[in-house]
């Protein structure tokens, strides 16, 4: 919707009685009032309300990016193998975003078995991590793993938010490999 019918380059606006104007050398354009709403603001979609003008398409992409950084952000901090039990693992998921990240699954997946090639998996319940805060999850690779090797002996891959409920800032990097 076009608001004003000419504008000339070198123009005033002026508020008369409620009603924008634009008075310029050879014209004068008048604007259809906004409903109700203060200058800078438009009428949203909800009836009787309004919302800021630069949330409305004008200005393209800025609120996606503005969204996009408020977002949760996990990342594999570290893994640490368990001394006493060796098929489990200590893992630290961070999140390194500006919201909190609802609750979400870590996979393990086993790689390589002494050099054997495979693709077993073993998920746990991740949960609720506030913004800038980190968890430590344990994860117990005993059902996918043959009684004679220990996890650290093995290949794997780490990954947090494996289902992907989770819309993070980065999806790329919630991973981590052990390599053996």
């Amino acid at each position: 919707m076009k608001l004003f019918s000419t504008i000339a380059a070198q123009s005033k606006k002026a508020l008369v009685l409620g009603t924008l104007m634009t008075i310029s050398a050879g014209s004068i354009a008048v604007a259809a009032p906004s409903p109700g709403c203060p200058d800078g603001w438009v009428p949203s979609p909800g009836p009787g309300k309004c919302q800021p003008e630069n949330l409305t398409g004008k200005r393209p992409g800025i609120g996606k990016r503005i969204l996009k950084r408020r977002r949760p952000d996990l990342k594999i901090r570290s893994y640490r193998f368990s001394r006493i039990a060796k098929k489990r693992v200590r893992v630290r998921i961070a999140n390194v975003g500006r919201r909190a990240a609802r609750p979400s699954v870590l996979m393990l997946t086993v790689r390589k078995i002494n050099g054997t090639k495979v693709a077993r998996r073993v998920r746990v319940r991740v949960p609720m991590i506030r913004a800038g805060k980190s968890v430590v999850v344990m994860v117990n690779a005993k059902s996918i793993l043959p009684k004679s090797v220990a996890l650290k002996k093995t290949t794997f891959r780490l990954k947090a938010d494996s289902t992907n409920r989770v819309r993070e800032r980065n999806e790329r990097n919630n991973t981590a490999m052990h390599r053996f």
